[in-house]
This record gives C-alpha cells, sequence and structure tokens, in this order.
C-alpha cells in the first residue's frame, strides 16, 4: 500500500475563533493548496499547490508563522506524532486550509479519534467530504466566488454551516441552497472581515430569523491572537 503524505501549510496552537466551537483551545492543521480562491481569504499564502512556486520546507518550519506559499511533506504517522506529542493536554485539532478535503484526511481523523482527540474539519464543500464518523463538520459555501460551488452531500453532512456574509447578495445565496441543508443544522453568519456593516447586517438577520440562525464572531481578531 502507498504510503499516506499529507503537505502542510503550518501547525500551530490557539482557541478555535468562529462558528459553534468558538473559545475552544485547538491545535490547527493548516493543509496546503486551495481551488477556490476566495477575494477575502486572509491566508491566501495557503493555495498555491506544490510545484507552483511552493516553497519546500522541513517538517519542523510548519511551527513557525510564515505567510509565504510553503509546505512540508508528512507521513501519517509523523503528522500524528507531532500534534500529539507537542501538544497532549489541548483537546481539539483543526483540520484545515486552503481545502483540506483535496487530501486524505480520512485517515487522520481517524488516527486523531483513536488517540482521544476531538477533530473538526472546516471546508468549503467544493469536494467530497471523507472524514470518520465522530468528525465535528463545518462547511464554509464559497458559492459567490468566480467558479465557486457547494455540493448537496457536504451540506447534509455538515454539522454546522457557516456562510461569510458582506451584504444582502451574500444572504441571498446563502438563502438559495437553505433548503438542501437539513433542518437541525446551525447556521452561523459570519461577518465579512468583521466590517460594521457586515456585521450589522448578521446581527439583524439572526435576530429577526432566530431558530437555528446565529452570528459567528471572529474571536482570534478580537483578541487579536493568532
Amino acid at each position: 500500500m502507498e504510503e499516506i503524505r499529507y503537505s502542510i501549510n503550518e501547525i500551530f496552537a490557539s482557541v478555535q475563533g468562529e462558528g459553534l466551537l468558538a473559545g475552544t483551545p485547538a491545535v490547527f492543521v493548516r493543509l496546503q493548496g486551495c481551488p477556490v480562491h476566495c477575494p477575502w481569504c486572509d491566508t491566501k499564502y495557503s493555495w498555491k499547490e506544490d510545484g507552483s512556486g511552493t516553497a519546500k520546507i522541513p517538517l519542523s518550519e510548519v511551527l513557525v508563522k510564515d505567510s509565504r506559499p510553503r509546505s512540508a511533506d508528512a507521513t501519517l504517522d509523523e503528522l500524528v506524532n507531532l500534534i500529539l506529542e507537542r501538544w497532549p493536554r489541548i483537546p481539539l485539532v483543526v483540520i484545515t486550509g486552503g481545502e483540506p478535503a483535496e487530501q486524505p484526511i480520512r485517515p487522520l481523523t481517524e488516527r486523531l479519534i483513536a488517540a482521544g482527540k476531538r477533530v473538526s474539519l472546516e471546508t468549503s464543500g467544493f469536494l467530497e467530504i471523507d472524514v470518520a464518523p465522530e468528525t465535528f463538520v463545518t462547511v464554509s459555501p464559497k458559492i459567490t466566488v468566480p467558479g465557486g460551488r457547494v455540493l448537496d452531500s457536504a451540506l447534509e453532512r455538515a454539522d454546522e454551516v457557516k456562510m461569510v456574509i458582506g451584504d444582502e447578495s451574500d444572504l441571498a445565496a446563502l438563502d438559495a441552497i437553505t433548503d438542501k441543508i437539513p433542518e437541525s443544522t446551525p447556521i452561523s453568519l459570519q461577518p465579512l472581515s468583521m466590517e460594521e456593516s457586515a456585521a450589522s447586517l448578521c446581527f439583524r438577520t439572526a435576530v429577526e430569523r432566530g431558530g437555528r440562525y446565529r452570528v459567528s464572531v471572529q474571536l482570534h481578531k478580537v483578541l487579536r491572537v493568532r
């Protein structure tokens, strides 16, 4: 069997700043590569694929913040051992990107859960989601960008749908897919770049609609942490 390898941009410990798990101490594993390319993305350095201007670095260097296109290769064992040995007390591992669903993440989620970690996946829903059943899946649809899409199967699998809202057109785009989201799934409205007008729209919408709607504030930006 071919050995599983991951292309990793960075790994760091912080608190989850967004969505239903906000405030939870977490290890973030940012995988390299993304096909969506949202114009407001604050991690554009994680877009480029290997071989297209991405610097290759040793695995140890992914622990150092550096907002350049770069990646380290790691086997499943190397990645899991690094997380468990360096952060044994942190309960949550967040697999993000980039678009992590481009890589074979099911074995990674299975190994981390078996080791006693809670695992969360942050994905655009652009690709099929293949993770351990216990994985908490946040789908952030990128349907307002050129070429953007979200799969019905991703919306059905989501434990939370988190939509970036800048104006009424984003809200309309969300409403166009709401019938694909199970009624029990919470919908988090996240203000674009924490702009005041976007925050006001998210607040008003959540209060008016109630039910499963909530506002997702980027807590890490409020706290000014990574």
